[in-house]
């Protein structure tokens, strides 16, 4: 089993092939604007009154990320919204 460890540079690298060229980034100094990768976009009014009608709010930044792909949008509030109105869970007594 490879072990691994973070060094100086923020790399993640094998500790036991320290030459081993496949070096994955997890982050820098560089990184600590956390900015986002997408712009957030308007989300279109149907999706909207979409969400609106499902008793959500359209204005967080999540569905103005998505909103980059209005198909990938909608399917999201469907999917998302059948987990929050359809879900049963097993109620435990103490």
């Amino acid at each position: 089993m490879n072990s691994f460890q973070v060094n100086e540079k923020a790399y993640l690298t094998k500790q036991d092939n320290p030459k081993d060229k496949s070096l994955r980034r997890i982050m820098s100094n560089e990184d600590n604007n956390c900015q986002a990768q997408l712009p957030l976009k308007d989300v279109p009014i149907e999706l909207q009154q979409k969400v609106v009608d499902l008793g959500g709010k359209p204005d967080i930044n999540l569905y103005k990320v998505l909103a980059n792909n209005p198909t990938l949008l909608s399917s999201w509030i469907d999917f998302a919204y059948s987990l929050r109105s359809n879900c049963t869970h097993i109620k435990t007594t103490s």
